[in-house]
């Protein structure tokens, strides 16, 4: 036993003697200096001055910015920016993705740091980036100004808080808010080598004159209105290409000179033309179908013309279509629409036409020769009915009811002409219909294509006026409920009539209170939206605006869907 007993002591002596070591060792170890796996980078010293006594220059950084969303979607929302820039746009590539925002192209404006400033570029949108109310190419951005991409109005700021929303400043004033020196102009004044007499005409971007050149020649001539260097430069190499291609044509108003007068105003000199635009003749009264076939054809001869060499117009318009006493038609402003047709929205001001906009353009898509098409179809309906598909409701501009006609572009089935004025011929439906296919692949491919298709039916138009006898004015609406909590009551409207919760379903908090609002006007019967959660008018989501009713349009409020009658 006693053998055993020393084997075992002896093995505990050695088993602690070891663990000792191992302690004492690592005591050692922790003491010595850590070594990197690979030295650290020499750092080189700091570079000296040229100039003796001076100290070596450092490059600034970037101070603090932000973007604050003070309308639109992005309300209330806060992007910071880095000196290593941001990009904004619809693509998921993006730093910043607006979804679901129309207007915004997929690639639309960046910001970075640069040359001691923060710069905000816009990439070639289709609808522009806005600065203070001006389109913008690129600009160095001030804090207090106002950036609008979309239907969203940013501030920029280097402060991280918004306390409050400021007015735009006056670093960049918006062309048409600011008292132009040649508005008011009494008798000849010299402007280059021309006299200007009188203001014929007046946009968001640009005024024209009625003018004389040296040679004794009438001549008209538009200022546009553009600070911007980069848009400067941009309308000028257009106006280079896109001039000499369309010129000679009979339907084409010539464009003789793109140029800047000696006080650095962006002007072309053009063909007069003495003679009403179409919207005059609109607002003269209904057209007859001879006289809407025979102008249409005309404006789809020029686009024709212009789309066979890969020009698109993108601004067509009544106010674009010019008639000469003769009856010539003549179509204007080639060549310029790409700074001028852009549309925006912010809270108090609209800017550009969206009654005339086609799909592409309100996703900020590239235009093509169909998008013109989408727009002859807008103006062949209005010579037709006497209105736009979707029109914007009176004496309205802000960017709600603007967003409201956008989305029905995007979205909403047109009413067929022939609900409007049952007099309508049927074949002349048929184009305006086919033009306003909201897929341009569905379209006519070109205005060539769809004149070839109205000259066919200029032999078989009638000569009496197509929107008269005008529908008598409706005096009494009539709304059913379809479906939902309030299903099979009626509500008669004689005047005006709020809906609200107590109407449907006291219980339901998805439904406001005061919830929508339908006036019988002199102009129609239009409903105003005054609620939380919105009001869905034929699948479109109205929301804190107004848009016009139609007999059989669907209402749906909550769960409830009502149908208009009159």
């Amino acid at each position: 036993m006693l053998p055993d007993t020393w084997l075992f002591g002896l093995l505990i002596l050695v088993l602690g003697t070891f663990f000792v070591f191992l302690v004492l060792l690592a005591r050692i170890l922790r003491r010595q200096p850590k070594r990197l796996a690979t030295p650290p980078p020499e750092v080189a010293p700091p570079v000296a001055d040229d100039k003796a006594g001076r100290a070596p220059t450092l490059k600034p950084t970037a101070p603090p910015a932000y973007l604050h969303g003070l309308s639109g979607r992005y309300q209330g929302h806060t992007i910071t920016l880095t000196p290593a820039g941001l990009t904004l746009g619809r693509s998921s590539d993006n730093q910043f993705v607006l979804t679901d925002e129309p207007l915004v192209s997929r690639h639309h404006a960046e910001i970075h740091w640069e040359d001691d400033a923060w710069l905000l570029n816009d990439r070639e949108s289709a609808n522009g980036t806005w600065v203070d109310g001006q389109r913008i190419g690129r600009h160095a951005l001030l804090p207090g100004q106002h950036v609008q991409v979309g239907a969203t109005e940013w501030l920029f700021s280097d402060q991280a808080l918004l306390v409050a929303p400021s007015l735009p400043p006056t670093a960049i004033e918006p062309p048409h808010d600011s008292p132009h020196p040649l508005a008011h102009i009494t008798g000849a004044v010299q402007f280059g080598p021309y006299w200007l007499e009188q203001q014929i005409g007046q946009g968001g971007m640009s005024r024209v004159f009625k003018a004389h050149a040296a040679d004794g020649r009438t001549v008209a001539i538009k200022i546009l209105q553009t600070a911007d260097p980069y848009l400067v430069q941009k309308f000028e190499a257009e106006g280079k290409e896109i001039g000499p291609r369309l010129r000679n044509h009979p339907h084409i108003v010539t464009v003789h000179e793109f140029n800047r007068s000696a006080d650095g105003q962006l002007y072309l000199v053009m063909d007069f033309v003495n003679g009403v635009s179409l919207r005059q003749r609109l607002n003269q009264g209904a057209v007859p179908e001879v006289e809407i076939v025979r102008v249409m054809t005309q404006v789809c001869d020029a686009l024709g013309f212009a789309h066979a060499v890969d020009i698109v117009h993108r601004d067509v318009k009544p106010e674009n279509i010019l008639i000469e006493p003769d009856g010539t038609v003549k179509v204007v402003d080639f060549g310029i629409a790409r700074l001028t047709s852009a549309v925006a929205v912010t809270q108090n001001k609209l800017v550009g036409t969206p009654e005339y906009m086609s799909p592409e353009q309100a996703k900020g898509e590239p235009v093509q020769a169909a998008s013109d098409v989408y727009s002859l179809g807008i103006v062949l309906y209005e010579l037709l009915t006497g209105r736009v598909p979707f029109p914007l409701p009176p004496n309205s501009h802000d960017w709600r009811s603007a967003m409201t006609v956008i989305d029905q572009h995007l979205r909403a089935t047109p009413v067929p002409p022939s609900q409007r004025v049952a007099t309508i011929s049927a074949d002349l439906e048929r184009v305006a219909l086919k033009a306003l296919e909201k897929h341009w692949q569905q379209r006519f491919p070109d205005g060539h294509r769809m004149g070839q298709v109205l000259l066919v039916l200029k032999g078989t138009a009638r000569s009496r006026p197509g929107p008269t006898p005008s529908p008598p004015p409706v005096t009494i609406a009539r709304l059913t409920a379809l479906g939902g909590p309030a299903a099979g009551r009626q509500w008669q409207i004689s005047d005006s009539l709020t809906l609200g919760r107590q109407d449907f379903n006291p219980e339901d908090t998805q439904v406001s209170r005061a919830h929508a609002q339908i006036r019988v006007r002199p102009d129609g019967v239009w409903l105003e939206d005054t609620s939380t959660n919105g009001t869905w008018v034929n699948q479109t989501h109205i929301r804190r605006s107004q848009v016009a009713l139609h007999a059989g349009d669907l209402i749906t409020i909550g769960e409830n869907v009502l149908r208009v009658d009159f």
